[in-house]
Parts: C-alpha cells; sequence; structure tokens
C-alpha cells in the first residue's frame, strides 16, 4: 500500500522529499561546521609549526655559516695548516669546507691555483675589501650550477694586499639531509632571485614567488603551506639576506576519526527515519483529494464540464476547492460557447463584411441564450432623432433602419447596460424600464412590441445599430447574460464600423482631403466614361486645366491656413460654374480641372472657361483678409485634341501654359502647334540641366562705368549658353525654363561661384575692379539658401562682401514674404550690396522702397532709350535719381548707346552707366584684357 498509494503520486513524493530534506540538512550542516572547525584548528597548528622549524633552520644556518668564518680565520692565522692545506694536504675540518684556496696579489705570492678559474669567484669589491680589512669574512654566492657558496677572508687582515683565502663550503655541513627535515617538509634556500638550495628542486619557484613577502608570514603556493625566513648576513658576511623557505603539501588536517563518522551517520539516519514516518501520516490524508482535484481538471481540460469533482467531506479546505472548481467548470463551458460563437462572428468580419450574416449569427446565440426570444438587428442612419423626437427614415439597402435613440439617453448608458423599453401606458417608468418617448414608442410600433430589450451598438459614441430583443423579462437577463449581449453587441458594432470604414477609405482613395473634389484616379475614370458617352452619342468632351494665378505668393505670405480657407472657396466658385453631370478635379496644389461630358462645340467650352475666369478674379475674403488672385485656364476638346483621359490632360496642360505666358488670367484652346512647342520647350529643360551638370555654360561680364570720371568700376556678371546644336541660347529663353524646372538655384550658385572667383584672380592681377553684380531670382530667395551659399562663395574667393551686389526685381522685391525681407536684411548686414533692377517697369511703390534694404536702383533701359526723344521719359528718369539721392541710395542707368544718353544721364546725376556704349557683355578673359588696358593707361598716366 505504501508504493500503491504514496510513491505514485507527484506531489506526494516531492512533500516527503521536502520532509525529508528539512530533517536531513540542519544535522549535514552541523556537522559539516564541526568537521570544518576541526580542520581549521589543525591547520592553524600545523602552520604554527611550520613557522617555528622555518625559524630554527634560519637560525641554525646562520650560525653555521658563522662557525664557518671562524674556521676559516683560524685557517688563516695558522700558516702551517694553511700551507699543509694549500699543498693538497687534508682539510682542516672537512666536513666544513670541500676546498680551499689562495689568491695572491698581482706582484706574486704563495703558489696556489690560478685566480682566473672559471669555478672561482670574482675579486672583491671596494666595500668587501674595507670588510675584510676588519677582520671578517665576505660571503659569496656559488659560482658553478651544482656549488657551494664561498667564504673569503684576509690572509692578513692589516695587509690585505698580502693575499685572500677563499674557501668552499661543504653541502651537507652548510644544509639539513631530508632525514632531519621530516616527512613531506621541503626547505628552500634563495638570495634575492638565486635559488641556492632545494631539497627538492621542482619547489624551487616556490621559493621564488615569496620574493617580498613579510618574514614569517604564512602563505599559499600551488597548494602547499610555504613559510619563508630571512637569514640577515650583512653584519658578518656583507652579502645580502638569504631566505629560507619551509612547505608541505596542504592535508586535511582536520579529519574525522570513525567514531565521529559512525555517530554522524546514526544521527542522520534515525532523523530521515522520523521524518519518513510522519510524512507518510500526512500525506495519505491529502493524497485522494489531491487525486480527485487532478482527475477532474482534467476532465475540464478535455471540456467536459457536466462531471464535476465529487469529494467526501466538503468541510475542510479540499471540499472549497473543489466546489469552487465545479463553479469555474459550468462559467467556464458557457463562456467557451460564447466564444465560439464570437469567434465564427470575427471570421465573418475577417471574411468578409456580409452584414447579413452577421446578423443572423446574432440572432441565433441571443436565442440560445434566452429561449423564446425575437431578435432583430436593426441598422441607423442617424445620431440625432429629427424633428419631432423621432421618425423612420425608411428601408435602408441593408434592411430595416431607423433613427439613433437620443444621446441624453446613450449617455446613460454603460458597458453593461442596456434599454428596456414599453410602449407608453401613463404610469410612471420604474426600474429597469426607461421612461417612455416618443422614439421608444416609434421603435415598438415599428418591432410590433409592447416592451422589449434594446442593445445599442456603440462605436466611438455614434450608433449604427440597434440589437432589439423580445419576448424577454428583466429576470431573464441575469449580469452574465447581459455581458454576453454586449459583447454580441460589440460584434454588431465592429461589422457596421467596418463597412463604413472601408466606404471612407474608398471615398479618401478616390477624392482629394482638403476640398473633397476627385482626385486625378478618379477623375481619369469619368472623362473616361464621358469620351465613351461621346464617342456613343457623336458628341464632344472639353477638359479644362485651371492654375491659380499668385497662389502661392498668398501661401508664403499669409500662411498655408489662409491659402487652404481660400482653396476651398475657390472650390465652392467652380461648383457654381458648371452643370450636375460635370466633374471638377483637383490635380494637386492650386491646380484643378473639370471635365464638361455632352458639348456640341467648343463655344459651349469657352463659355464655362470664361465664367472660371471671372468669377475666380473676384477678390476673396478669408478672414480680415483680402486676397486676389485669378487663374489661368487652357482647354482641350475630344476628339480634337486627344483620344482618351492622359493625352487630354497633357494637352490641357500645355494650353494652360500658355495662357500664363500670354500674361496669365485668360483662356488658350489647345493647338497642334503647341505640342511641338512643348516638344521643343522639355528638350532644351533636358539640355539645360545636363549642361549645368558638365559646367557648360560660361559667365560674361557687362562694364559698368564711373558716370564722374568713365573708369570702369563695376560689372555685371551674365550667363551665356552655346547650345551643341542650336548655338547661343539667349538668356531669355532658358532662364524662365531653369525657374520652371528648379534648375534656378544650380544655375545661380554657378554664375555667384564664377563671379566672385574672377573678381578675386582680377584683384590679385591688379586690376582694379570694386563690385561684381549677379542676378537673383525669387525662387532662390524662397529657398533658403541664398545666404549660405553668398558666405561660402565670398570665403572660398576671400573677397569682403561689399564686393559683391545682388540684383532683384521690383517685382520680386514688392512680392517678398517676411521670411525673404528677413534674407535681404542679413544680407545687407553682412555687407552685400542689394540693387533694385528694371526699377520703373513694376509697382515702384515708395512705401517699398523706404522699408526694404535697397542701395542700388537700377533705371530700366526703357526709359533710357526714350529719353533722348521724349521729354516725359527724361523728367521720369530725372525724378528717379532725385528721389534715390534723397534716400541715400545710388543709380545705374541700363541700356545707354549713345553718347547723347551718357550726357544726359551724367547731367541728372546718375552714379554708374551701363550699355554697349561702353561694351558689351563678354567673356571673362575679354574683360580681363580690358582691365590690363586700362590698368596700364592707369599707371602710365602716374608722375614719375
Amino acid at each position: 500500500m505504501f508504493d500503491r498509494t504514496f510513491l505514485r503520486s507527484r506531489v506526494a513524493r516531492r512533500i516527503f522529499g521536502l520532509f525529508l530534506v528539512s530533517a536531513f540538512v540542519p544535522v549535514l550542516v552541523l556537522a559539516l561546521l564541526a568537521w570544518h572547525q576541526v580542520r581549521q584548528t589543525n591547520e592553524t597548528h600545523a602552520r604554527q609549526h611550520l613557522q617555528a622549524r622555518a625559524g630554527a633552520y634560519a637560525r641554525a644556518l646562520h650560525e653555521r655559516l658563522l662557525n664557518a668564518g671562524l674556521a676559516l680565520r683560524a685557517l688563516a692565522e695558522s700558516p702551517l695548516d694553511l700551507a699543509t692545506v694549500l699543498q693538497g694536504g687534508g682539510l682542516h675540518e672537512e666536513v666544513v669546507f670541500r676546498r680551499v684556496i689562495r689568491v695572491a696579489p698581482p706582484r706574486g705570492g704563495d703558489v696556489g691555483p690560478a685566480a682566473t678559474a672559471d669555478w672561482m669567484p670574482a675579486a672583491p669589491s671596494d666595500h668587501e675589501w674595507l670588510h675584510l680589512a676588519g677582520g671578517r669574512a665576505v660571503l659569496r654566492a656559488p659560482t658553478t650550477r651544482n656549488g657551494a657558496p664561498w667564504l673569503g677572508v684576509a690572509v692578513d687582515p692589516a695587509d690585505p694586499a698580502r693575499g685572500l683565502l677563499w674557501a668552499e663550503l661543504g653541502l651537507d655541513f652548510l644544509w639539513e639531509t631530508d632525514e632531519a627535515l621530516g616527512s613531506n617538509v621541503e626547505v628552500c634556500v634563495a638570495q634575492a632571485a638565486q635559488v641556492l638550495h632545494c631539497s627538492d628542486p621542482a619547489h624551487a619557484h616556490v621559493a621564488l614567488a615569496l620574493d617580498g613577502t613579510a618574514d614569517g608570514a604564512p602563505a599559499l603556493v600551488d597548494g602547499m603551506d610555504v613559510v619563508a625566513r630571512s637569514v640577515p648576513l650583512k653584519a658578518a658576511f656583507d652579502a645580502p639576506p638569504w631566505r629560507v623557505v619551509f612547505m608541505h603539501p596542504r592535508e586535511g588536517a582536520g579529519a574525522t576519526t570513525l567514531a565521529d563518522a559512525w555517530r554522524l551517520g546514526a544521527m542522520v539516519l534515525f532523523t530521515l527515519l522520523l521524518v519518513a514516518w510522519l510524512s507518510v501520516l500526512q500525506i495519505r490524508r491529502t493524497l485522494v483529494p489531491i487525486d480527485r482535484l487532478i482527475e477532474g481538471a482534467r476532465r475540464f481540460a478535455k471540456q467536459r464540464f457536466d462531471e464535476p469533482v465529487a469529494i467526501d467531506d466538503e468541510r475542510d479546505e479540499f471540499g472549497q476547492l473543489a466546489r469552487a472548481l465545479n463553479g469555474m467548470a459550468r462559467q467556464l463551458g458557457t463562456r467557451i460557447e460564447a466564444m465560439r460563437v464570437l469567434a465564427d462572428i470575427d471570421r465573418e468580419l475577417l471574411a468578409g463584411l456580409d452584414l447579413d450574416r452577421v446578423r443572423e449569427r446574432v440572432a441565433r446565440r441571443i436565442e440560445k441564450l434566452l429561449p423564446g426570444a425575437q431578435v432583430r438587428v436593426l441598422a441607423t442612419r442617424d445620431d440625432e432623432p429629427r424633428a419631432g423626437g423621432g421618425t423612420w427614415n425608411g428601408a435602408a439597402p441593408d434592411g430595416d433602419a431607423v433613427t439613433a435613440p437620443p444621446r441624453a439617453l446613450i449617455a446613460t448608458l454603460t458597458l453593461r447596460a442596456a434599454l428596456w423599453l414599453r410602449r407608453d401606458d401613463g404610469t410612471a417608468a420604474d426600474e429597469p424600464w426607461a421612461p417612455a418617448s416618443a422614439w421608444s414608442d416609434a421603435l415598438l410600433a415599428q418591432l410590433g412590441l409592447e416592451r422589449g430589450l434594446v442593445l445599442p451598438a456603440l462605436w466611438r459614441d455614434r450608433v449604427c445599430a440597434l440589437v432589439a430583443v423580445a419576448g424577454v423579462e428583466p429576470a431573464q437577463v441575469g449580469d452574465s447574460v447581459l455581458r454576453q449581449l454586449r459583447e454580441l453587441t460589440d460584434r454588431v458594432a465592429v461589422a457596421f464600423a467596418a463597412r463604413a470604414r472601408e466606404r471612407m477609405l474608398e471615398h479618401q482613395a478616390s477624392h482629394d482631403m482638403l476640398t473633397g473634389l476627385p482626385n486625378r484616379m478618379l477623375l481619369k475614370d469619368r472623362v473616361e466614361r464621358d469620351i465613351a458617352a461621346a464617342r456613343r452619342n457623336q458628341q464632344r468632351v472639353a477638359l479644362l486645366f485651371i492654375d491659380l494665378d499668385r497662389f502661392k505668393q498668398v501661401n508664403d505670405t499669409l500662411g498655408h491656413g489662409v491659402g487652404d480657407a481660400l482653396l476651398t472657396q475657390a472650390v465652392q466658385r467652380l461648383r457654381a460654374c458648371v452643370r450636375d453631370s460635370d466633374t471638377i478635379g483637383r490635380l494637386g496644389g492650386d491646380e484643378f480641372a473639370i471635365a464638361l461630358p455632352g458639348l456640341r462645340t467648343p463655344h459651349d467650352a469657352a463659355r464655362v472657361a470664361d465664367q472660371v475666369v471671372a468669377t475666380l478674379s473676384a477678390p476673396f475674403r478669408v478672414g480680415h483678409q483680402e486676397c486676389f488672385i485669378g487663374a489661368s485656364v487652357g482647354v482641350a476638346m475630344y476628339p480634337d485634341d486627344g483620344k482618351g483621359f492622359d493625352e487630354l490632360l497633357a494637352h490641357a496642360d500645355i494650353a494652360m501654359y500658355r495662357a500664363k505666358g500670354a500674361g496669365r488670367g485668360c483662356v488658350v484652346f489647345f493647338e497642334a502647334e503647341m505640342n511641338a512647342h512643348e516638344r521643343d520647350r522639355r528638350q532644351l529643360a533636358h539640355d539645360l540641366r545636363r549642361a549645368i551638370e558638365r559646367r557648360e555654360l560660361e559667365v560674361h561680364f557687362q562694364p559698368r562705368v564711373d558716370a564722374a570720371s568713365g573708369r570702369v568700376v563695376s560689372a555685371e556678371a551674365l550667363v551665356r549658353w552655346t547650345h551643341p546644336q542650336l548655338g547661343a541660347v539667349p538668356p531669355a529663353r532658358f532662364v524662365p525654363i531653369a525657374e520652371e524646372v528648379g534648375l534656378i538655384d544650380a544655375l545661380g550658385e554657378h554664375v555667384l561661384a564664377q563671379a566672385c572667383q574672377r573678381v578675386a584672380a582680377w584683384r590679385r592681377a591688379g586690376c582694379r575692379v570694386d563690385r561684381v553684380s549677379v542676378n537673383v531670382s525669387a525662387r532662390q530667395l524662397r529657398g533658403g539658401q541664398l545666404l549660405h551659399v553668398v558666405r561660402r562663395e565670398l570665403r572660398a574667393a576671400a573677397l569682403p562682401p561689399d564686393t559683391l551686389e545682388l540684383e532683384v526685381t521690383e517685382g520680386t522685391i514688392v512680392d517678398a514674404s517676411a521670411a525673404v525681407t528677413e534674407l535681404l536684411h542679413t544680407l545687407r548686414a553682412d555687407g552685400v550690396r542689394i540693387a533694385l533692377d528694371d526699377f520703373g517697369t513694376g509697382y515702384s511703390s515708395m512705401s517699398y522702397l523706404r522699408r526694404l534694404p535697397t542701395d542700388v536702383i537700377k533705371v530700366d533701359r526703357s526709359f533710357v532709350a526714350e529719353m533722348a526723344d521724349d521729354p516725359r521719359a527724361l523728367s521720369i528718369v530725372g525724378a528717379i535719381v532725385a528721389m534715390a539721392q534723397a534716400l541715400g541710395m545710388s543709380v545705374t542707368a541700363e541700356g545707354v548707346e549713345t553718347q547723347a544718353q551718357a550726357e544726359l544721364l551724367v547731367g541728372l546725376g546718375v552714379d554708374e552707366l551701363q550699355g554697349y556704349l561702353y561694351g558689351r557683355p563678354m567673356p571673362a578673359g575679354d574683360f580681363s584684357t580690358r582691365l590690363e588696358r586700362v590698368s596700364t593707361v592707369e599707371a602710365a598716366a602716374l608722375p614719375a
């Protein structure tokens, strides 16, 4: 029975083992502590014994060395014995010395062994001579590998020059034999880094490892207890101390006796038997209930929830655990069944949004939860009731559709709540019935019920559906059932929300987010359908490409918020210009397109296009701002200008750019020759990009002369392009293309860099050039990199900032945003001069001249050309000069071609003159030659 009932349970075996370990461990710990204490005591005694033996050995060794020194001193003082020894006679005290030699001084002495043999000690040092003169001995280390130490004394201490007596000590005399040391004890003697003697040469490294340790301090080296003692030799022998190292293997000095082992074993055995007996008694009481609980849990894991756990005694903890387990099994069974239904619904949602199947599954599950109930799932159209408190919206494509509950009623719901509704019978509503309302009466009438349970399907605080349950009473719906009803209703909400999200994504994919207009994709689809219909009906389709003029200026000056509001108003005006069958689409930014199907003649499209231009030219009011934009419209007609959407859009785009080039605010119909012009323009843009990359564009310089002296004081840098096939391309042709395709920044950087480098080279060559003028486009001013580029190029050319003059057009200054104005102020603060080009052809606003950082006004060539024949032009130039002088600005006149023009301008007080009269734009080499010629003439005119 012990094996079948006790050891069969893993928990029982674990408890049984725990009881045994809990008793065995303390006994074992106490035994180990005692064992450790005995070993520690024995090891301490062993180390102390080793220290005593090392000290005794060191003292005995010191005494033997002193005795040997006295014996050698006596031998030196006995001439007869010394002569006998040196002539090969027997040694005095042979056990003390192995051999004795006499070393004579260089001038000769008694015959003896040669003083130059390798095994002989070296000559004494000066310090050792002093020691020998005092009648004391000198100790030397062995001179051979297996030799012994040497003792040396002076034959006559009063006259050491008479010779030295060296004696090699006997090994048996000096070192004790192994028998004298005892078993397992080794000794080594070392002097500094030299081992003099080791009873076991294999342990010589241990003696060297203790160099520098404290005298008598125990140590553990290679598993051996080691003690080192020092033998002082300085006073007696003028030699470094010897180190005596005693060692023996560390052994278990505290081994217990056999009787101790028997007693320890008996105690442990008794403890185990006692614990085992007590453990069996307790485990047998708990084993059966635990087995039953385990079997019950296994049944529940297999989802056999209808087989509860049976316990004989339900009063103890095992009985309580069994009751809780049985209750949990019942809840799990119900919960798992509900989760299966929810999982089926989730699969339906993931596989496809078939709302009818979702409704069917939800209804079947509720009918299973509440037998006899009638269930309907109703879609809602509005999240607010209509006027009057609640009216039906009519049939919906998804089935019955009703208004949602009033928001005030929805606010009272929680995740565990529902609406218990009944028709208004004049009695007060009590819990849990909701107060009667027009909405609830209309809903119950729709369902043909007097009362029922309604669960709103909520999604982001909106009611997207209602789940109505009839034929049930509040007493039938407990918390668990209500929780499942809410979960099913949530699945309904997810289904309806997913459908709404799909529709929203489809709308976002085909419509512009800001204006709600169709995007290019949807516009193309509709235009293709219009074209197909026009092909069948022998009609025309017009595609209008609309670009808002000056919209970028509004965005840059007033901000994107104002720009977005202006776009929204513009779309409203466009909608007022078209029919319901027409399509307005946003292509991006400030570009729109209108498709006009079912037209008979191009005149119909022209009438709509003119209306668009007119309505967009009227002022817009956004907040407190009044904005003026306008529009340029290009028109392409099907089938004359294209057979498909892409072709029509491309041709309408070309026509729109022609409208912009014609002055904006007008309508242009596409013509065949525009296509060829557009191809040429695109090819020229491609060639220009490659020319910039390959540095093929040249910078020419046109001189500017001082009006008073006629000397060339500055130059304007002008870019020139010689095309490999087209030849010289005028700047008026390729510069606008560079601005249009985004190449103006790279082009401007190239011109600025070349201009700065050339001026620096001319100055190094001794040519006088005060300034160089470079044109800057509006795109460069808005790009944000101009300040960095200007500073970089001036630094690279080592030019002061006032050498550079940046020319900006009058229109650019007037249209400048706050950021551009700040940039110009920063450049001027650095020292760069700002020139206002083509003055008089644009706004000529006095307020802008006063506020903006302008150093130079350049009179446009149109005034200079007419001033000799037109008094009014002369008066305008005079007014410009007077105004500039009053504002502290200098004036440069452009386009000076005759001497008469130059004289008039000088008379008006113009500061600098520029034009063909003084030189056309020329390559840098020709301009350099002209500067050198002028410098040579000026140098020759200087007095000697």
